[in-house]
């Protein structure tokens, strides 16, 4: 198994992300890029997707670009911030690493709408653990 298939087998694994209807498009080393087609079930009391829905699309990228350097990493802070309400097409999300040291990795997730608009930005530091992931 290569080792692009082996970050697919992060997402594949989690189990809230494909409950929600999320789908990895591409991880390498440095991006990854998902999407969310917007469902009745995504969207708040005021018909507006859920804050909730838009991070657990930032931060599903954000593992599987933690995962891709052989550790177990675990997130000890994340934020959003929401600049634009949608409510119907399909949300990307695409990450990037902005830093790794041998203990924490900084990322960055920008979601968009299909017209390219800036929904969402999400920045987030995980722990890298010394522990390398389970094959």
């Amino acid at each position: 198994m290569g080792k692009e298939e082996n970050y697919f087998n992060f997402s594949d694994s989690d189990n809230f992300s494909k409950h929600v209807g999320i789908e990895m498009l591409e991880i390498t080393e440095k991006s990854a890029r998902a999407k969310l087609n917007i469902q009745e079930h995504h969207l708040n009391g005021v018909n507006i997707v859920h804050g909730g829905a838009l991070f657990t699309l930032a931060d599903l990228v954000f593992g599987a670009l933690g995962y891709v350097h052989d550790q177990k990493a675990v997130s000890v802070n994340a934020s959003i911030s929401y600049f634009k309400a949608v409510s119907s097409g399909t949300l990307i999300a695409e990450g990037k690493l902005v830093t790794l040291t041998p203990k924490f990795g900084s990322y960055s997730v920008q979601i968009s709408d299909e017209e390219g608009n800036i929904v969402a930005v999400f920045q987030g530091l995980g722990y890298r653990r010394q522990q390398a992931m389970v094959q």
